[in-house]
């Protein structure tokens, strides 16, 4: 937000003239960081302080008179006087809102002088590869492919506030003080310190987050509606379609394959593996036989390539896998429906 336009909504609040667009504009920017709610705590102290320049200009309506009749007296014979017209003012309705704004402004001026120059952004970005690294306080984090998360880099320390597209694995450092707090498309995530995991990789369709260790409250990033907390075990979503949050048990065994590079099985149907092994592997699997999509398989694969998957899974299933172009296509029998 521009500055001008900024303190400009912050002295029509002051004179309870904002409107509800500019309060709502005024709280995201407040929210935006501590020294932003700081500026407008000292300048609301400057503003109501102004209240004491208060100017009593009243004038006493007997002198005047007396000085009037005075002039009309001394008057000599065959000469004009000019009339001396004597404009009566309210200087308290001049001076009150000019002392006011001018210290407003002094205040500006003196808390943008005393900041410190704006902290960088700091980015991580992948494409096609997945990266793991560590933040400053000591938190983990492993990025998915085509994932980016950014944080301000003076401010990190303090907020420990970051903003994620895609898909993370967390380990954050543990700091009851200051909650790691991350903003995922429409999503916001605050923790003290735990383990999950948080796709953001589609947020028109939904964001997942599923907890490994600890506890996490997930809800809107407005603020609107109750978050809900999860632990262990649980994951939460957000649907964009009608704004809801809700929380379900996560039944995923491979919803972390991108992170410790395994895949696991235990009697699932082929449309489960299918699910798991095209998000996995970045492909696309076309069945020529329905039936094999009744097919059960249990099995575990530890970094496997794609060949290597998919012929374990055809000699198992007795069925046929051709890749061509990022495309898996499976035929075979299949299995009838249990």
């Amino acid at each position: 937000m521009e500055n001008l336009h900024i303190w400009e909504i912050i002295g029509k609040q002051l004179k309870q003239e904002a409107t509800a667009e500019e309060v709502q504009q005024l709280e995201q920017w407040l929210s935006a960081s501590k020294s932003n709610q700081t500026i407008f705590d000292e300048s609301k102290k400057i503003w109501e302080a102004s209240g004491v320049f208060k100017f009593d200009m009243q004038t006493d309506a007997d002198e005047e008179w007396e000085s009037f009749k005075a002039i009309r007296d001394a008057k000599p014979a065959g000469k004009e006087v000019p009339t001396i017209h004597k404009t009566m003012t309210n200087w308290n309705r001049i001076i009150y809102p000019v002392a006011a704004t001018v210290l407003l402004l002094i205040a500006a001026t003196v808390f943008y002088l005393r900041q410190p120059a704006e902290g960088k952004m700091v980015t991580k970005a992948t494409t096609d590869q997945r990266i793991e690294f560590k933040l400053p306080d000591g938190s983990n984090i492993w990025l998915n492919k085509n994932s980016k998360i950014s944080y301000n880099e003076s401010e990190f320390l303090s907020n420990r506030r970051i903003n994620l597209s895609g898909e993370a694995f967390f380990e954050v450092a543990e700091n009851p003080e200051s909650p790691f707090t991350i903003v995922a498309g429409a999503s916001l995530t605050r923790v003290v310190g735990t383990a999950f995991n948080l796709n953001a990789s589609n947020p028109q369709r939904r964001i997942e987050l599923v907890v490994v260790a600890g506890k996490v409250t997930f809800g809107k990033l407005d603020g609107t509606g109750e978050p809900v907390v999860l632990t262990k075990g649980l994951k939460g979503i957000y649907n964009p379609a009608d704004q809801s949050v809700t929380s379900e048990q996560n039944t995923s065994a491979n919803f972390l394959s991108w992170q410790n590079a395994t895949l696991q099985f235990d009697n699932l149907t082929m449309a489960s593996v299918i699910e798991d092994c095209e998000k996995y592997f970045d492909v696309k699997v076309q069945i020529q036989n329905p039936k094999i999509l009744n097919c059960k398989y249990t099995g575990n694969f530890t970094n496997p390539s794609v060949e290597v998957f998919f012929t374990v899974i055809a000699s198992t299933l007795n069925i046929t896998y051709k890749i061509q172009d990022g495309v898996v296509t499976l035929d075979g029998e299949g299995c009838e429906d249990a």
